[in-house]
Parts: structure tokens; sequence; C-alpha cells
């Protein structure tokens, strides 16, 4: 064979790529707050078929931060989904001890700790 059939597409995927010849390589992206699972780019082999298999797009939601004293979070965009930011900030006369910026990672965890405003 000279090309591989249409890859397959599970749900919430999308494909980058349009070539289906041998060697031609595709990648595959997920909507946000969706997390990759399994192989980002598959390759058209020379038997005919796509390499690896058809990766899946998991639901990740880290959930709301708590509030912080003197200070506030503010969601970037709203989310707290896979690969959002919050951004915290202090009251005026206050300093930002720890992390000021923290993003939701693959666990459903956010990264980094609470900080303080003192």
């Amino acid at each position: 064979p000279s090309t591989c059939g249409s890859p397959e597409k599970l749900e919430n995927t999308k494909i980058i790529g349009l070539k289906r010849s041998i060697g031609a390589s595709i990648e595959y992206t997920c909507p946000d707050g969706y997390m990759l699972i399994g192989s980002k780019s598959r390759t058209c082999e020379n038997n005919g078929f796509w390499s690896e298999r058809p990766p899946t797009c998991k639901f990740v939601d880290c959930g709301s931060l708590p509030e912080i004293d003197n200070g506030q979070v503010i969601l970037v965009n709203n989310r707290t989904t896979h690969g959002a930011f919050a951004d915290y900030v202090c009251k005026e006369n206050y300093t930002l001890i720890g992390d000021a910026k923290r993003r939701c990672g693959d666990g459903g965890i956010w990264s980094g700790h609470q900080p303080q405003c003192l």
C-alpha cells in the first residue's frame, strides 16, 4: 500500500495533519480542560496501518481554590480545568509570600502551594 486509511478519532480528540502517505505523521490534541492520554503522534507505516493506538482525551477539573486572607484568587478565563491558571494578588500594603501563579495539572491537582499575603 502507498497510503494509510483514515486514522481512528476517539471522542473529544482532534487530528492535526492531513497526509495519509507512508511515512506521514499526524498529531492529536484535546480541547481546553482535557488531558491527552496515550501517544500524541502516529505515523503511517509501510504496512498501510497507523502506528500506536489512538489516544483519548480525559476531562480534568482541579476544582476551586480557597480564598486567601488579605488577598484574592483570580481564575484566568474563569476556568478550573486542565491547563487553567490561577493568579494570586494581595491587598495594598500586603506582600505575597509563595506561589503567585498556579496551574491545574494532569492529576486534577493545582501546582505549587497556596501563598499568603503578609
